[in-house]
């Protein structure tokens, strides 16, 4: 990707949209570009800075809602947290959560594990993180590729209907897992928009009109109940 990045550079590109997988590697070429006067937008790249514009989903918003979402399940929600780090966009998410989680009274979190972005941890971790809190009842996570694990768990410890998951995406098992009575509720996102707004962002800028440097997207959390709506237009996904 970087290579890719620099020979738009080197072509003389008028724009560049990309998501950028670190900010160590990322920011130097993204102000090797500006330079060179070369607009750049990411997409999902909250972790970047030396970009034009940002647009996707607000991990912000996306802690926010989750936490709204958790706390609309009837009973109290004891919740652990497995994400892949502390820091980034992980942190972002989780700090949002615990910020909104405080008006929910029925919410309460009892701990947060890391699995270092390595999902074939998610088992184990999971697994221990139930045994350690035996109130547990809701897993949440801002990495999708972690459901799959989670779900396993549930499942070895014959907690299905008891311990439920707050997950993000429709793939990766979440739709199954929902069936299964794991799975309380997943992030959709609008992946129409995520596509076309860094580039109506960039035709702004290029024209010299205000554009913030962070475009939110459209985000939503579907559960049993909602997910036939929320998916219709095939936008949400």
């Amino acid at each position: 990707m970087i290579n890719e990045i620099q020979q738009g550079i080197a072509n003389k590109v008028s724009a560049i949209v990309t998501f950028p997988v670190s900010a160590q590697q990322f920011d130097p070429v993204f102000a090797q570009a500006r330079k060179a006067g070369t607009y750049v937008a990411t997409v999902e790249g909250g972790q970047t800075k030396n970009q034009n514009v940002n647009a996707g989903t607000s991990f912000e918003q996306f802690g926010q809602l989750a936490a709204k979402t958790v706390a609309s399940k009837p009973g109290h929600q004891y919740v652990a947290f497995l994400t892949e780090g502390p820091t980034g966009p992980d942190a972002t998410f989780v700090k949002a959560f615990t910020a909104a989680a405080k008006q929910y009274p029925n919410i309460t979190i009892v701990t947060t594990r890391y699995d270092g972005g390595n999902v074939t941890q998610s088992v184990d971790l999971a697994t221990e993180m139930m045994t350690a809190n035996p109130k547990l009842n809701m897993f949440v996570t801002n990495e999708g590729a972690d459901t799959p694990g989670i779900i396993a768990a549930i499942k070895q410890k014959s907690e299905v209907g008891k311990v439920f998951l707050t997950t993000n995406s429709i793939y990766s098992g979440s739709v199954p897992g929902m069936k299964a009575g794991i799975v309380y509720s997943f992030l959709l996102q609008n992946m129409c928009q995520i596509g076309t707004a860094p580039v109506d962002a960039l035709v702004k800028i290029s024209k010299g009109q205000p554009v913030a440097p962070s475009v939110p997207t459209q985000i939503a959390f579907a559960t049993k109940g909602t997910l036939t709506k929320l998916t219709a237009s095939g936008d949400m996904q």
